[in-house]
């Protein structure tokens, strides 16, 4: 499907415009997410990123917008993390405005740092965690939602590993199904439909997260795994 307005040059410089109006002359505006990339919905927000060379105030959102904002030292210094938001938008980015702080962004050294699929593993032994709780709590709907977030950063190590960048939530199953997760596929796709997944399903899709995750690095894993158990009795400890 089309992205919707993407060739409305117009509604482009009237963002611009409000941003300029708001952040001063001295910043670039980039054109980010699944819209930039012709890959959006209907139902797709439009993302943008701004960037000045001084810390800016917390972004504000204009209708069916939503926008980001970052000082080019910390946009630079999140490069150089392997970030995902940060290295994507260097990637597939289209900038609409620049004073100058996007072209030195995408000279940096920074901005070909490869994101380290290592540090995808905490996150998503976070939300497997997470998501067990909530299950044995009852909450399945919540359950489901941390589950698909396991299910992405898995995803994502799994990619990044192979040397293949990430791409948004609703390509990321047709990416690891090409890379050989046909299960890791099915599963993401299942839990991300609106009228949601049997709690079976969702049961099945925490073991296969766990699975895959000590596949990728059983340490790393067993480390996230021994932190949360201290986190659990430290709070129970609190709480008595």
């Amino acid at each position: 499907m089309s992205s919707p307005g993407i060739r409305d040059a117009s509604q482009w410089e009237e963002v611009v415009s409000k941003l300029r109006a708001r952040y001063g002359d001295g910043i670039s505006v980039v054109l980010v997410g699944s819209v930039a990339r012709g890959r959006s919905t209907e139902e797709s927000d439009i993302d943008f990123l701004v960037i000045g060379d001084r810390h800016l105030e917390a972004a504000f959102n204009l209708p069916r917008c939503h926008v980001q904002a970052s000082s080019e030292t910390d946009f630079i210094r999140n490069l150089a993390l392997g970030e995902d938001f940060e290295a994507w938008s260097v990637r597939f980015g289209l900038p609409l405005y620049d004073s100058g702080p996007w072209a030195r962004v995408v000279r940096s050294a920074e901005a070909s740092v490869w994101p380290r699929w290592q540090a995808k593993i905490p996150h998503a032994a976070r939300r497997l965690f997470m998501a067990s709780a909530l299950l044995k709590m009852g909450d399945a709907d919540a359950a489901t939602e941390e589950t698909v977030y396991a299910l992405c950063h898995v995803a994502r190590a799994l990619l990044l590993r192979a040397g293949i960048f990430p791409l948004s939530r609703p390509e990321l199953a047709e990416q690891v199904e090409a890379l050989g997760y046909s299960r890791l596929a099915q599963l993401h796709e299942e839990l991300r439909r609106p009228n949601g997944a049997p709690v079976s399903r969702v049961r099945l899709a925490q073991r296969y997260s766990k699975k895959l995750l000590l596949h990728l690095d059983r340490g790393a894993y067993a480390q996230c795994s021994k932190e949360y158990r201290e986190r659990k009795r430290a709070k129970a400890h609190r709480r008595h």
